[in-house]
C-alpha cells in the first residue's frame, strides 16, 4: 500500500481494469482492506484522486450490461468520495466530481431494471452503499445536492433519482428536502415536462418519482399542473407515458383536477387514428378514474366520452378506442355512487350498441357492458 506507482495513469487504469470484475469475489476482510486503501488515498493524493475518478467514470459507461461489475463500481466511487470528503470537502462540488457522480449514477440506474433474485440482491448491496455513504457523512448529501440543482441539467436526473431515495427513506424522513423541494419541482418541469425531447422525458420521469410521491395539492396544482397542461396541448400525441409517470407517481385525490386533464387532450387520443396513441390515453384514463373519488366527476368523464361517441369515425378502432377508455373509467374507486352511475351507463351502452355492426367495436363494447353491469351491482339486471 505504497504510494509508488500511484501518481501514473497506467497504474491506476491497470489496477482498476483488474480491481472492479474480481470485487465481489472478495471476501470481507478482503474487500474492506481494497476500500480502505481507496478511501486513505483519496484524503490527500491530488492526483490518485483525479486519476481514479477519470477511471471510474470511463468504466461506469462501460459496465452498464455487468450489474456485478456495477456494484463493486459503485463501492468504489463511496470510497473514493469519503476519501475527498475527509480531505477537501471542496472538491465534491467541483465539476469533476459532479461528472463523475452522474456517471456512477447513470450507469448505476440499470440495476432498476432487474426482476431477478439476483438483481434483487445487487440492487439492494448498491442501495446500501449509498445509504451508509449518506448516512455517515451528512455534508456529503448537501454537497452533492447543491452541485446537481445549481445548473439543472438531463445528466444529473440519476444523481438527484439517488439522493431522492435516500433523503425521503423512512430512515431519514422527509426533513432533507425541505431547503431544496421546491427547486427540485421546478427542475422537474423544466427538464421533464416542458423538454421537447419527449422520449428522453419519459425515460427520466422515473428519478423524480420519490419526490412526486410526496407532492401536496398546493404543490401540484401550482407547479405541475400548469407545465402538465401546457405539455398536452403542445404534443398530446407524444407525451402520454410522461403523464402516466406522473400521474401514477402521485398519492393525491385528483377529483379537482381529472376533468381539466382528461378533455380535450386525453379524449381526442382516444379516437386517435393511431392504435398505440389510443392505448396509451386508455392507460392515463384509467388512472385518472382509479385517483378520483367524485362520482360526479367520474360520470361528467363517461358523458364527455359518450358524446364523442356520437361522431362518425373513418375507423371502427377509433370507435372501439373510446369504448375502451369507457371501459378504463370503470376502474373508479367502488362506492354507492359508482353503483349509480354504472346503471346509468350500463342503459346508455345498451342502447349504442343495439345497432352496431363492427366487430371490432363490438367486442370492446360488450367487455365494457359488463364491466359497468358489474358496477352497477342489482340495479343493472333490468337494464340488461
Amino acid at each position: 500500500q505504497g504510494d509508488v506507482g500511484w501518481d501514473h495513469a497506467d497504474v491506476v487504469e491497470a489496477t482498476v481494469a483488474a480491481v472492479l470484475p474480481t470485487l465481489s469475489l472478495y471476501d470481507r476482510e478482503s474487500l474492506a482492506l481494497v476500500l480502505e486503501f481507496v478511501e486513505e488515498m483519496c484524503v490527500s493524493h491530488a492526483r490518485f484522486i483525479a486519476l481514479l475518478a477519470k477511471q471510474l467514470a470511463i468504466k461506469a459507461t462501460i459496465y452498464t450490461q455487468s450489474p456485478v461489475c456495477l456494484v463493486s463500481l459503485l463501492h468504489v466511487y463511496c470510497a473514493w468520495t469519503r476519501g475527498v470528503a475527509r480531505g477537501n470537502m471542496d472538491l465534491l462540488g467541483a465539476e469533476g466530481f459532479l461528472k463523475l457522480t452522474d456517471a456512477v449514477f447513470r450507469a448505476m440506474s440499470g440495476l432498476a431494471e432487474g426482476r431477478t433474485t439476483r438483481a434483487d440482491r445487487l440492487r439492494a448491496s448498491a442501495e446500501q452503499a449509498v445509504v451508509s455513504l449518506l448516512r455517515k457523512n451528512p455534508s456529503v448529501f448537501e454537497r452533492m445536492l447543491a452541485a446537481v440543482i445549481k445548473d439543472p441539467s438531463v445528466d444529473h436526473c440519476a444523481s438527484i433519482g439517488w439522493l431522492l431515495r435516500y433523503a425521503v427513506s423512512k430512515e431519514r424522513g422527509s426533513d432533507l428536502l425541505s431547503m431544496h423541494r421546491d427547486v427540485i419541482l421546478d427542475i422537474y418541469g423544466k427538464l421533464i415536462l416542458t423538454s421537447p425531447k419527449v422520449k428522453l422525458s419519459a425515460q427520466l420521469s422515473g428519478h423524480f418519482v420519490p419526490l412526486l410521491r410526496l407532492v401536496t395539492h398546493d404543490e401540484f396544482s401550482n407547479k405541475l399542473l400548469p407545465s402538465l397542461s401546457r405539455l398536452l396541448k403542445r404534443s398530446p400525441e407524444s407525451t402520454m407515458e410522461t403523464v402516466s409517470l406522473l400521474l401514477r407517481a402521485l398519492t393525491l385525490d385528483l377529483s379537482k383536477y381529472a376533468l381539466g386533464i382528461f378533455q380535450p387532450d386525453i379524449l381526442n387520443q382516444l379516437c386517435s387514428n393511431t392504435e398505440q396513441r389510443r392505448r396509451d390515453a386508455v392507460l392515463v384514463t384509467r388512472q385518472l378514474a382509479q385517483e378520483t373519488s367524485d362520482y360526479g366527476v367520474i360520470g361528467q368523464i363517461a358523458e364527455a366520452i359518450f358524446t364523442q361517441l356520437k361522431e362518425a369515425f373513418p375507423s371502427p378502432g377509433q370507435k372501439a378506442g373510446l369504448l375502451e377508455g369507457l371501459l378504463a373509467v370503470s376502474h373508479a374507486p367502488s362506492g354507492q355512487g359508482l353503483q349509480e352511475i354504472g346503471v346509468s351507463i350500463a342503459q346508455s351502452l345498451v342502447a349504442l350498441l343495439r345497432d352496431e355492426v363492427a366487430e371490432e367495436v363490438l367486442d370492446v363494447g360488450v367487455r365494457c357492458l359488463a364491466a359497468w353491469v358489474q358496477r352497477g351491482g342489482d340495479a343493472t339486471s333490468p337494464v340488461v
